[in-house]
């Protein structure tokens, strides 16, 4: 189908899926991509989504939902940092126990979270981006083995990263509200409450040495607390980017 597009656009400028054009490549790029990151079920689609209708600077943002059109059928190609961190990524999934409809799913995820990034740093200028999962939450442990590798510093920039943290308690009950509206995470799923407990309490030491990797590599870095009231948090995020945009 990709190819048949290819040559539909290239012959009579029509695509057969539903899909924008992409924009003309960039050579000078000013994204700020503001990533919200931390172990599922701490709330970071809740408060990113929350902080976006509270902020000022609305007209101005771009989400998910907007860039995903531009990379529905796999134009925007991947090459050098970001094919390197989708094959490590594939890699691990491949030897997952998971059934392999499920690895399929989670490699096309994976694969769409990585050409969002690469299409923001190739396509998009003088842009602000939320993410409420983006490359540093999906590609954690890939970018943590390159993390010397002077090329990731090509994803690095213009990135803020708010790191979401939270007792393991509080996760739990959000995991468990999930599990009750029938929208369990795939890694959740099996595991009695003191197995889920021991499961969010490793996964929140892991995002804690992963964040601070990051933040002595020089990525701008937020640590906040999605216990805390979401006006709160909203402002501490909004004074945030005001002081690093100055």
């Amino acid at each position: 189908m990709n190819k048949v597009n290819d040559i539909l656009e290239h012959l009579f400028h029509i695509r057969l899926i539903r899909s924008a054009p992409l924009p003309k490549k960039q050579s000078i790029h000013k994204n700020i991509v503001v990533e919200f990151f931390g172990t599922s079920g701490v709330g970071k689609s809740t408060l990113c989504n929350y902080f976006i209708k509270k902020t000022t600077a609305k007209k101005k943002i771009l989400q998910t939902a907007d860039l995903v059109p531009y990379i529905r059928d796999k134009r925007v190609k991947l090459s050098g940092i970001y094919d390197d961190l989708l094959s490590a990524k594939i890699d691990e999934v491949t030897t997952n126990s998971l059934p392999g409809f499920q690895k399929y799913s989670l490699i096309n995820f994976y694969h769409r979270i990585i050409s969002i990034s690469s299409f923001i740093n190739e396509y998009l200028n003088n842009n602000i981006i939320f993410l409420e999962e983006g490359v540093f939450h999906n590609f954690s442990q890939q970018i943590l083995t390159l993390v010397e590798n002077k090329e990731i510093e090509y994803i690095f920039r213009g990135t803020v990263l708010i790191y979401c943290t939270a007792s393991p308690e509080f996760i739990v009950k959000n995991i468990n509200k999930r599990m009750e509206d029938g929208t369990t995470m795939i890694h959740h799923q099996g595991l009695n409450g003191e197995q889920l407990y021991e499961f969010v309490k490793k996964n929140i030491a892991e995002r804690t040495i992963y964040a601070n990797k990051l933040r002595a590599k020089g990525v701008p870095l937020l640590e906040i607390s999605t216990e805390n009231d979401r006006d709160y948090n909203c402002k501490m995020i909004e004074n945030y980017l005001e002081n690093l945009l100055k």
